[in-house]
């Protein structure tokens, strides 16, 4: 998956932050941890989170009809057609943690740095670092500087 995305062969002002638990990372949690790493003289301006294309049409699915895919297929008694789900139907728990997992793509950091050698530092230091002792790790990608957002920030941090 990561693979598939392309990089950016020069660093730029900005990094992406891909593949965290959104629904228990904020931008003043990820603002907290970059500063730790910041390089003497340099700074990091600003820190959001926003919602990703593949997020919106997945929550647009979900908003309809549930997460798709983490029920177990059984045959129901009765008649009912294989694959149907039952009432009282259980998780199938690869299904749910590939949902899971998936859910960490719904949603992106975007990080604004003074400068693109505060950006490179930020990820030579941080890139594929264990971000609090979550189990997850940081994936760092820089951002064409040409690139824009049009989507609404979830949330932003400047300042602790």
């Amino acid at each position: 998956q990561a693979e598939a995305v392309p990089r950016v062969s020069e660093g730029t002002r900005r990094l992406a932050v891909c593949n965290l638990n959104w629904d228990q990372v904020r931008a003043v949690d990820l603002l907290a941890v970059l500063k730790s790493f910041e390089p003497a003289g340099g700074a990091i301006r600003s820190v959001s989170v926003y919602l990703s294309d593949f997020g919106a049409e997945q929550q647009a699915r979900e908003d309809v009809s549930g997460p798709a895919g983490v029920w177990q297929q059984q045959q129901q008694a009765g008649g009912g057609e294989e694959g149907e789900e039952a009432d009282g139907a259980e998780a199938d728990n690869e299904k749910l943690r590939r949902y899971e997992l998936s859910r960490f793509r719904y949603y992106y950091g975007v990080v604004v740095c003074d400068s693109v050698a505060t950006a490179e530092h930020l990820y030579a230091e941080c890139d594929g670092a264990e971000f609090e002792y979550s189990a997850m790790s940081l994936d760092l990608r820089f951002i064409p500087d040409e690139m824009s957002f049009e989507r609404t920030p979830r949330d932003a941090a400047t300042t602790l």
